[in-house]
């Protein structure tokens, strides 16, 4: 998985599609041929709508990603010059669903993805992600890696924050860092086992938080903010980073 995943966000521009033109991505989609069993299919697959545009580096297409219903799955559409293309993605599987423009057949394809069970379990996944969304009023996710200093730094900025606002901090390590590199950094900087996690969520990779290091996401009330703040800051200024979130 993290291989997968790695190619996938390695060279990822994610562009939020604003409020106000939120309804001009299912309309953008509706004008294609097939648009309407496209819009049907991400309303039955519980698609937020909250769309992000990807930059694809080619005037033909388009492509569009939205959370769901469900933490840890997201919707995706490809627009090509001949196909449509929707995918449901979660850390497990990916169901496609291809539409040729001409004629709007259809097909479907399912990829299950082997994944190392023992490694998963003791990674930061998205089953780790809803308990601790569900569990807390709120909180902070914030990923790091071993061969970021001001991103180790960071972490101990913020942890001294977290009994002033009255919330959770969590640390989660870059997947693609090497275990001897986060334990030795970790040892060094008293981080706790907790906070030595890989990170392994689709909701968090999604999200973006896996495109710089530092970055830090919050979550109140059973909601995950947009996206993740990146960059290392100093005590001082997460404090004004979290109040302007909205946590006292």
């Amino acid at each position: 998985m993290r291989k997968q995943i790695k190619i996938l966000f390695m060279f990822a521009f994610i562009f939020e599609v604003k409020a106000n033109s939120q309804n001009k991505v299912k309309e953008f989609i509706l004008k294609n041929q097939c648009g309407k069993k496209v819009v049907k299919l991400l309303n039955a697959w519980g698609s937020s709508n909250l769309w992000n545009e990807n930059f694809t580096g080619d005037p033909n297409k388009r492509n569009y990603r939205s959370p769901t219903q469900n933490l840890g799955t997201w919707v995706e559409v490809l627009i090509e010059k001949e196909f449509i293309k929707v995918f449901r993605r979660t850390a497990r599987t990916d169901v496609i669903k291809i539409w040729r423009k001409k004629d709007c057949f259809e097909k479907e394809m399912i990829k299950t993805k082997k994944l190392d069970e023992e490694y998963m379990a003791r990674s930061f996944n998205d089953d780790t992600l809803k308990n601790i969304v569900d569990k807390y009023k709120k909180g902070v996710i914030y990923a790091w890696s071993p061969h970021m200093p001001l991103s180790v730094k960071g972490l101990k900025n913020i942890k001294k924050l977290s009994k002033e606002f009255g919330l959770k901090v969590y640390g989660v390590v870059d997947a693609n860092s090497p275990t001897e590199s986060v334990r030795k950094v970790a040892s060094k900087s008293g981080i706790s086992s907790l906070d030595q996690r890989k990170m392994e969520s689709m909701e968090l990779f999604m999200r973006g938080s896996a495109l710089h290091f530092p970055s830090l996401l919050t979550f109140k009330d059973g909601k995950i903010k947009r996206h993740p703040k990146y960059g290392y800051e100093k005590k001082e200024e997460y404090k004004k980073d979290l109040l302007r979130f909205g946590f006292k």
